[in-house]
């Protein structure tokens, strides 16, 4: 996956971030679709099938039951899956499919930011220019929009722009 999603099918995550940035709470918990797919979530992925359990997470975010995909993801991220990482962090930063967390939220993203995630790295840079779940740091918020445009992120570079920086 190259990260410039939140989550496939459908939340971008700068439009996110950008909503987060100018401090509006999106509104994103839709109702769940009644469908699932085609294998049912009634047993858990092998430990050693991050991937798998990260694409159960997508076909279930694909349908808008992101309860059911946050668990998926988050057995994913728990073995150490970074887009799983980043997506975590994300549903607890707006509530999707889980209570809203924004402590939670952040330590999730952090994970997957520190182990070179690039989307988890252009959210962190938002988080800390904006104040939400660290301190506003606009240092930080540098720093870690400029990895992530380092690593080709176009809305890293476009965010960078948009607080006056190269």
């Amino acid at each position: 996956m190259n990260g410039a999603r939140l989550i496939s099918g459908s939340v971008s995550v700068f439009p996110l971030a950008f909503a987060l940035l100018m401090g509006v709470t999106p509104a994103l918990g839709q109702q769940p679709s009644p469908s699932a797919p085609k294998d049912s979530p009634g047993r858990q992925a092998p430990a050693n099938e991050a991937e798998d359990a990260f694409r159960k997470g997508e076909q279930y975010s694909e349908r808008k039951n992101y309860k059911e995909a946050m668990r998926w993801y988050r057995i994913a991220a728990e073995k150490g899956h970074l887009e799983s990482q980043n997506n975590v962090g994300m549903f607890y930063l707006t509530g999707m499919g889980v209570p809203k967390d924004v402590a939670e939220g952040v330590k999730w993203l952090r994970k997957a930011a520190d182990r070179g995630h690039e989307a988890a790295q252009r959210n962190m840079g938002i988080m800390y220019l904006q104040g939400i779940g660290v301190p506003q740091d606009r240092a930080e918020a540098i720093r870690w929009l400029r990895k992530a445009a380092e690593k080709g992120d176009d809305e890293a570079k476009s965010a960078l722009k948009m607080i006056g920086e190269k």
